[in-house]
């Protein structure tokens, strides 16, 4: 008796498709189904989900991106086109050192983004996003801000250190700070931050592209009020002790407005 090969056996009595013709049925409905692995949990839904959907590195080609934002990305290497007060200095490529010595001075950057920096380019509904690095020298008696808007007028996202705790930062409406922890910060230790707004004015902080804090707050200051500074940085000490910020680069960006 010659034993029969399986795939083409009968896939029923009453069905005369066989075992191969059966799989290949399948396989190709399944591929032409739209909404196949979107389920809860499956992957193509769990890959759109994922805050940082990681891939090789240099594996994204120019040619992918939209360029359809307002960019701005900001080296440290000439400070001729910054606000600085006090003790503010280039310390290595691309790398900015404020100091805040012993008599409790305040050291101040802004960068003003011109006439180009028109109300709607600051709208929350075109989803601003920043990011930077910072490391801090100690953990006790500073005070720092980076962040994009008007730190005097209460204005703008981004984050604050105290001490060696970090904070996610939004200005509400009235001007106050809307604060959340996000961390506790070591000395020596270079730390990436990012933040985004999106367009339901959620916001969105992430250190080390790790996604720690959401701050869903309907009392954000008015989308139309409008932010001219790109960055803000702010360090001071509060004891009669030197401190010391350095900050590695500032990316900005936001939707084109129409």
């Amino acid at each position: 008796m010659t034993n029969p090969l399986w795939g083409t056996l009968e896939k029923a009595q009453d069905d005369a498709t066989n075992i191969d013709e059966a799989v290949a049925s399948a396989i190709a409905e399944h591929e032409s189904d739209p909404t196949a692995h979107l389920g809860t949990g499956e992957s193509l839904e769990q890959h759109k989900t994922e805050d940082v959907i990681d891939h090789p590195a240099r594996s994204v080609f120019d040619d992918k991106f939209a360029y359809d934002r307002n960019v701005v990305d900001i080296t440290f290497n000439n400070l001729d086109p910054f606000n600085t007060v006090h003790e503010v200095e280039i310390n290595g490529i691309n790398t900015l050192l404020m100091t805040s010595n012993t008599s409790l001075l305040t050291a101040f950057l802004s960068g003003s983004l011109g006439d180009m920096a028109t109300a709607s380019m600051f709208n929350y509904s075109l989803n601003p996003r920043m990011m930077t690095s910072f490391m801090v020298t100690e953990i006790t008696s500073q005070i720092g801000y980076l962040i994009i808007g008007e730190l005097d007028e209460g204005r703008g996202f981004g984050f604050k250190i105290v001490n060696s705790t970090l904070y996610a930062l939004v200005f509400n409406s009235d001007y106050s700070e809307g604060l959340d922890i996000l961390m506790t910060i070591e000395a020596n230790v270079i730390y990436k931050l990012e933040a985004v707004v999106d367009s339901d004015e959620v916001a969105y902080f992430y250190v080390n592209n790790v996604l720690i804090s959401t701050l869903d707050d309907t009392d954000f200051i008015s989308p139309s009020d409008y932010i001219l500074n790109v960055p803000v940085i702010q360090f001071k000490g509060t004891t009669a002790s030197t401190r010391y910020l350095y900050v590695r680069g500032f990316h900005w960006e936001s939707d084109i407005p129409t």
